[in-house]
């Protein structure tokens, strides 16, 4: 039986790396590969963690959350819309899994950038994630 603390703990220092590490794309494949075996259930609670970790990195590092590197796949996730539609307007990708597919928000530019971008990236993604129900 799989520890679901050991779990978030492994996903949250994915992102922490991912944030913070100079390896971008090691610490890109990992992240991938965790969100992989997240529910996509839980999405919201995971979206409040990512933003909480983002967040807490651009304090640390002293850093705007403007003026950090643009990193599509977790910026999907980005409490700011600006940043949210920025970083589908970087995605020129299929999703690498289900979890990663999620595609709305709260704020409508972000949700018009999604549905322009959603038959570009449908048509990259693997059929096994897009066919994945999301509510």
């Amino acid at each position: 039986m799989i520890n679901p603390q050991a779990n978030e703990e492994q996903v949250l220092e994915t992102v922490r790396s991912l944030l913070c590490d100079r390896a971008f794309a090691p610490a890109l494949s990992k992240y991938i590969r965790v969100t992989s075996d997240l529910p996509v259930a839980k999405l919201e609670y995971w979206e409040r963690i990512f933003r909480y970790e983002i967040e807490l990195a651009a304090y640390s590092q002293r850093l705007s959350l403007k003026s950090r590197r643009l990193l599509p796949w977790l910026d999907c996730f980005s409490g700011d819309g600006y940043q949210g539609e920025k970083s589908l307007r970087a995605l020129n990708e299929g999703a690498p899994n289900a979890f990663l597919l999620r595609l709305n928000d709260w704020v409508p530019q972000v949700r018009a950038e999604a549905r322009e971008y959603i038959p570009a990236m449908a048509s990259c993604t693997q059929p096994k994630y897009s066919s994945v129900d999301l509510r």
